[in-house]
């Protein structure tokens, strides 16, 4: 299928390829003996990296099942760990590395485009960029599948047990170390360096199995748990390494706190929002399905306010992420909050005592807000403010403080009233 979609784009551009090549005066004719030898030096190290990617899944089951069958553990509960490990554990973990997969894909020919003219700098903005936008879909993507672990396997697998929920609770931190090592592995391709990747992913394969071999001989009750701990290292160690390769070629500096902390603090702030949303509806639905599609939607709408406020997103940023214009859209709609219209007093009402704040999407995206007066109705004391309220620049969404508070309270007060009964 591959072979024949790109016949069909060769034929497509086949005109426009022979018209660059007969203005193309000044070159030097490669034989096929050079051309093949080019081509098997740059593919073999992919094919075999590829296959130790893959061989690993088959070596982990047969260190599991013979180091346990050795300690007398019962076969038939091997065979049934196992399936949940295979079956439920691994084929949901791989759903948020599609993402990782693709970016790489879409970045490799940017990087070594640069990395050919010399352009150093470059190549770095977009390395840097590609793994900014995979972290701001595997981490909180992690922290999703960690705090809906079990409704997840229960909801989309019926006849899982609980071992499937406690496995993805236990291994969704692999998704950022996979991802992250899926995103170096392909800087390293792009550049050249298939043999440093190779290596590399030679090394984190041993890693896995001695790790692997050690914990499953000495601590045989961990049973299938050793194995996802094996695969959590295994992926960190390959992020790493790669890491350290492409900083010794590209000079390349990661930038940990916007990258990585500051994400996973918009991914915690959702984490529980996520946790107080689904149990506080299952416990007046006894429905799980439905309250995890209320608490996934939910989620979405926090996890993305709160990483534009906690990271200072500009709109030129959020447009380069997958479904960017809409994104805005979206953050342009949450922005306008018909309450602050300029209008005149409702008596009694909170809202129309803040003027309206004029923050639209301005050149160089400054949140800003002359909040005259802020009446608070608790004591019937008003409490005053005149300074100019700057919440962080680089951002551009506006959010109705008031309400939002408001909000908070009525979810904060109904849930620990659930929780009581």
């Amino acid at each position: 299928a591959g072979l024949c979609f790109m016949l069909l784009v060769y034929g497509v551009n086949r005109k426009s390829i022979l018209r660059k090549a007969a203005k193309d005066t000044r070159h030097r004719e490669e034989s096929y003996r050079e051309i093949f030898q080019v081509l098997f030096l740059m593919v073999t190290p992919v094919i075999f990296t590829t296959f130790i990617y893959n061989c690993n899944a088959y070596l982990d089951n047969y260190l599991f099942f013979t180091i346990l069958g050795w300690h007398g553990e019962n076969q038939k509960a091997l065979n049934a760990a196992y399936g949940e490990f295979s079956n439920y554990y691994v084929t949901l973990i791989n759903v948020p590395l599609a993402m990782a997969s693709a970016s790489a894909s879409a970045m490799m020919p940017e990087v070594s485009s640069c990395y050919a003219t010399g352009d150093l700098d470059e190549a770095n903005d977009k390395i840097l960029e590609t793994i900014r936008l995979t972290m701001f879909i595997s981490i909180p993507a992690a922290v999703g599948l960690g705090v809906l672990a079990f409704p997840i396997t229960g909801v989309l697998f019926p006849s899982s047990s609980s071992l499937s929920g406690k496995l993805l609770m236990m291994g969704a931190v692999s998704v950022v170390f996979s991802a992250l090592s899926t995103i170096t592995n392909s800087v390293l391709q792009s550049i050249g360096q298939q043999k440093k990747a190779l290596h590399n992913a030679a090394i984190s394969l041993g890693m896995d199995l001695i790790v692997l071999a050690l914990i499953l001989a000495v601590f045989p009750k961990t049973n299938i748990y050793a194995v996802v701990f094996a695969g959590i290292l295994s992926s960190l160690s390959g992020c790493v390494l790669n890491n350290l390769s492409i900083r010794k070629h590209l000079n390349f500096r990661n930038e940990f706190k916007n990258t990585y902390v500051k994400p996973l603090i918009a991914a915690a702030i959702m984490g529980v929002v996520t946790w107080i949303v689904y149990y506080g509806l299952f416990a007046i639905t006894k429905r799980p399905s439905i309250s995890m599609l209320a608490a996934i939607l939910i989620a979405i709408v926090v996890y993305l306010i709160a990483f534009v406020v906690v990271t200072g997103t500009t709109e030129a940023e959020m447009r380069r992420m997958p479904m960017g214009t809409k994104l805005v859209k979206v953050l342009r709609i949450l922005r306008e909050n018909p309450a602050l219209r300029d209008s005149p007093p409702a008596a009694g009402r909170f809202s129309d005592r803040i003027p309206r704040r004029r923050s639209a999407i301005l050149p160089g995206g400054l949140i800003t807000g002359n909040v005259n007066e802020i009446s608070c109705y608790v004591k019937k004391a008003p409490v005053r403010k005149t300074e100019k309220t700057v919440f962080r620049t680089g951002a551009f969404l506006n959010i109705g403080i008031e309400k939002s508070v408001c909000n908070f309270l009525c979810v904060f007060l109904s849930a620990r009233f659930l929780f009581q009964i």
